[in-house]
């Protein structure tokens, strides 16, 4: 009960909550709630409110409006069956929550799990439902609109029988007025179809406080002249028009549980472990994390500005007032100075006279040709009209880079300090601090629309509020500025053991040279939608259209049939990042043999960011350097098998359900079926390496379940033909690995010499040969089953090797 009273203290949910004993009050108001919930605490039902850089001139940071958030991750999960496994963990975890807060029996608390998990589902399908009906044109994308457009132009219908005619209600979006109404009637619901004769004596015809839930929540002047970006106006008219055929005890409900489960992952034990028992369906979670890792997670999430100042510039922790330094000043070395070493053949001070971070320039270097190499390819892709080629070379070529947070801000701790200066913790009640910590993100929010100087905002950027940008940015602490046009990339992606400039170059530019090409291919899709932006303000009735969107929607629908049988629950925006990765793989495999030639001719960069003291020699790029069994291999080829890493994985227990999972809530593919993408698409990984079974001395592909049984084989390898008795190797066998399943949506039957196995639909079994793809196996029997995902939409061969040996 306390959390109840941390939930209703100073009535910001306004006549309680219906579960509660006593707490039925009939004059409970859904308008007044939809005020005071998220202003308060930061949940949003119904409809949320945000801050994101606007994606056209003047490039300002302005108020967004969009779509409320859900219990599930995805509106994609709520077109699921009931017995999936995902919504039965739901329903478990609504019900067991209730019970943690209330006394009920466990007959209500299964009512209440159905009640909000229906409603939850009926604001999905209904606005998928007009999100796809809307997917041509501008309808579905979002638009810039003053709160008075948006209260005009949204407009909502209820129709219902009376008297044998047709009575008809408007209903609209974002203004102050109510309607209390009475009828009986018959609502032809697109999904599901209401009793006749239902009363609706409380249903309340209104219009959403959006423009009230502004003026509460930021400190700036908000009226009906303010601009703010819509993410989808047509999914908030369908949001108005479900509202007002809902009954109040159903709203009631949705509301306190948008506000509880905000708070759940703060509260106790009980409460946090029935989360972690419904992730552990959703996500595959296996074990419990200690409260230590819970503490030090909170704080990155709360204070993540705070602890990058520290490590970017430790004199920054003072120990002594009377002896602070925090510029490296006074003798002391540099803070800059990274990896200075006076073993180091490459940076001696004989070479060098100045500190200089040999790391920056390494990123500067790797970041300037990744750049211009997609400028030079956009200029010779000619399904990319002119105009749009001209408007993105252009932005590309006054595209910046910055490494960490900007000097001028670890100069003082007074700098950091004042930025938390607005933090109060509460040590009794750990629960409070989530509304503290709320208060502060609004702050930041009114701080960010001010838009400040170059710095704050890059301070802004790299450690944003939570309701900063819809945009899901494609790489961690790496990301590209709108209003900038900078790709800022956090220090701690400039550190070991991810990135060293002594590292050989194949390593670096496989790992941050990837997240660089990604984030840089993001930004040309963002600066194509731009364009679109800019057009549409010129010629209002200019269709905004992004030719790397629809070339990822008609490319990677073809490419994912490939690798899942059923692709209808794979969203656009799944689609999207997968073309985007697999499209700036490619190029980053190009701008590394490009770069690789540079250097052999000494071909300089010619960027006024690099200082012209700073040679290949001097970062060392003249001299491959490798460990001795590393040798071997060329840079080509290092590269290869370093970005290929980046996807290995082991395939969970849950094998296709969580992978499905993963599908819906990150909209993105799983990383063992990015690595069967990229092997098949990106002709530059595949050919440097040869994975024949019979190559000497040359890489060996990394081996999926349908190369352990499949590929390319020989019957008899202790003799190399197919007659005579098999020889066993001389060499020692290596230990096997214990019996494992694999799942391969890519499987396909092999065709062995002599006679194909036999297999029939649902299940068969394959002899493995001696040597596979150049594993050494036993000739063990592979079982092979088709396996279907509990959803029932999904089909993966399941392949069984009872023993292989690596």
């Amino acid at each position: 009960m306390a959390y109840i009273c941390v939930l209703t203290r100073g009535g910001a949910v306004a006549g309680g909550w219906r579960m509660l004993l006593g707490s039925n009050n009939p004059h409970w108001d859904l308008r007044e709630n939809l005020q005071k919930v998220q202003p308060k605490y930061g949940a949003a039902p119904f409809y949320k409110l945000g801050i994101e850089t606007r994606n056209a001139p003047p490039y300002d940071v302005i108020i967004t409006v969009s779509e409320g958030d859900l219990g599930l991750p995805s509106k994609e999960f709520y077109t699921l069956g009931e017995k999936d496994p995902v919504i039965a963990a739901y329903h478990t975890y609504l019900r067991d929550i209730l019970a943690h807060m209330v006394a009920s029996s466990t007959t209500k608390s299964q009512e209440y799990a159905k009640m909000i998990f229906n409603y939850e589902r009926r604001i999905a399908l209904d606005v998928m439902g007009v999100l796809r009906e809307a997917a041509q044109g501008n309808a579905s994308q979002p638009q810039i609109r003053t709160m008075q457009q948006l209260a005009d132009e949204a407009p909502s219908r209820l129709m219902g029988p009376q008297d044998g005619t047709n009575e008809t209600k408007t209903v609209q979006i974002g203004s102050a007025s109510a309607e209390i109404i009475q009828c009986n009637f018959f609502y032809q619901h697109p999904r599901q179809t209401f009793a006749p004769n239902l009363i609706l004596s409380r249903y309340v015809y209104m219009k959403l406080p959006i423009l009230q839930t502004a003026q509460a929540m930021f400190r700036r002047k908000i009226t009906e002249n303010t601009q703010v970006l819509v993410s989808s106006p047509i999914a908030l008219k369908m949001i108005s028009q479900i509202i007002t055929t809902t009954d109040k005890e159903i709203l009631n409900n949705f509301v306190m549980w948008s506000v509880i489960r905000h708070f759940v992952p703060y509260m106790s034990h009980n409460f946090r472990q029935s989360l972690l028992e419904f992730e552990k369906v959703l996500y595959g979670v296996e074990h419990k994390q200690p409260i230590w890792h819970f503490c030090t997670k909170v704080v990155q999430q709360w204070m993540p500005y705070g602890l990058e100042a520290l490590r970017e510039n430790p004199k920054l922790v003072v120990h002594d007032r009377e002896q602070q330094d925090y510029g490296g000043g006074g003798g002391g070395e540099d803070r800059r100075a990274v990896g200075m070493d006076s073993m180091d053949p490459y940076h001696s001070s004989r070479q060098v006279q100045e500190v200089t971070a040999y790391d920056e320039e390494m990123v500067r270097l790797m970041f300037y040709h990744i750049r211009d190499e997609y400028k030079g390819a956009l200029n010779n892709a000619n399904w990319v009209n002119q105009q749009l080629t001209k408007y993105i070379a252009d932005k590309l070529s006054m595209m910046r880079v910055q490494i960490g947070i900007p000097e001028e801000l670890l100069k003082s701790e007074r700098t950091v300090n004042e930025f938390y200066n607005d933090v109060v913790l509460d040590e009794l009640l750990f629960v409070d601090n989530v509304v503290t910590h709320w208060e502060f993100v609004k702050k930041r929010m009114d701080r960010m629309m001010d838009n400040g100087t170059d710095n704050e905002r890059i301070a802004a950027e790299l450690f944003p509020p939570s309701t900063f940008g819809s945009r899901r940015t494609p790489v961690a602490n790496l990301k590209y500025s709108v209003g900038l046009n900078m790709v800022i990339i956090a220090k701690e992606k400039t550190r070991e053991p991810y990135f060293h400039y002594k590292y050989p170059l194949s390593l670096n530019f496989a790992r941050l040279g990837a997240d660089i090409s990604l984030v840089i291919h993001d930004a040309v899709n963002t600066l194509a939608e731009q364009f679109g932006n800019v057009e549409a303000s010129r010629q209002p009735r200019h269709i905004r259209e992004n030719v790397f969107d629809e070339e990822a929607q008609k490319c990677m629908t073809k490419k994912l049939q490939s690798i899942y049988l059923n692709t209808a629950h794979i969203s656009n925006a799944t689609k999207l990042h997968s073309y985007l990765e697999l499209a700036s793989t490619s190029m980053l495999a190009q701008s590394f043999q490009s770069l690789l030639e540079k250097i052999a001719r000494n071909e300089r960069l010619p960027v006024a960011d690099i200082p012209e003291k700073s040679t290949y020699a001097s970062l060392g790029l003249r001299h491959f350097r490798r460990q001795p069994g590393l040798q071997r291999y060329d840079e080509q080829q290092l590269f290869a098998l370093a970005f290929l890493q980046r996807h290995c994985a082991v395939v969970p227990e849950g094998g296709a359900p969580l992978r499905f999972s993963k599908i819906l809530a990150d909209n993105d593919i799983p990383s063992a079926d990015k690595f069967t993408l990229m092997w098949r698409n990106v002709p530059e990984l595949a050919g440097t390496l040869d994975c024949s079974a019979s190559s000497s001395g040359s890489v060996r592909r990394p081996v999926t379940a349908a190369a352990q049984v499949g590929a390319t084989t020989t019957t008899n390898p202790g003799t190399g033909g197919s007659g005579g008795s098999r020889k066993r190797s001389s060499k020692k066998r290596k230990k096997p690995v214990p019996s494992a399943s694999y799942y391969d949506p890519a499987f396909t039957w092999p065709q062995f010499p002599g006679a194909p196995p036999q297999y029939t639909p649902g299940g068969g079994s394959v002899v493995v040969p001696e040597v596979v793809a150049g594993v050494e196996v036993g000739p063990k029997t592979a079982t092979v089953t088709a396996v279907t995902s509990k959803s029932g939409d999904i089909v993966y061969p399941k392949i069984d090797v009872n023993s292989i040996f690596f």
